[in-house]
């Protein structure tokens, strides 16, 4: 084996121990927040990045990393739907955190702030000077 071969393979197993790490780390995640900031944290050499190998591991990062995600905005929004009011700044710090990560759990909560907004005249003052 040269070198190249042995820096390669060396940079894969890297690659692959980072993201199976991050994969056990999911579950451990208590918000939104915390998830995405896992993450935005994990990455791959741009050497192996587009090896079957590693590509499987970060599918499988991000697929339990989107299962996770579904789980805490589930929990969020039924903690919202109960009492809105407490909830609305954890809403909108998850929302900013989900924005370029989560798309689909961004819009779901999007939508949970829009209710609010429309259905309580105070909450659109308070949003215009913070906006979500």
């Amino acid at each position: 084996m040269n070198s190249n071969q042995f820096f390669i393979d060396q940079k894969i197993k890297h690659g692959i121990a980072q993201l199976e790490q991050a994969s056990s780390q999911v579950a451990r995640c208590a918000d939104l927040p915390e998830l995405t900031r896992l993450m935005s944290h994990t990455h791959t050499d741009h050497l192996v990045k587009s090896l079957s190998i590693v590509r499987q591991a970060a599918y499988r990062l991000r697929t339990v990393a989107e299962i996770r995600a579904e789980e805490l905005t589930v929990s969020l929004l039924r903690a919202f739907t109960l009492d809105p009011e407490p909830m609305l700044t954890r809403i909108r710090e998850a929302y900013r955190a989900c924005c370029g990560i989560f798309p689909k759990q961004a819009e779901l909560l999007r939508r949970a702030l829009a209710t609010m907004r429309s259905s309580n005249p105070l909450a659109i003052a308070g949003a215009a000077a913070d906006p979500a």
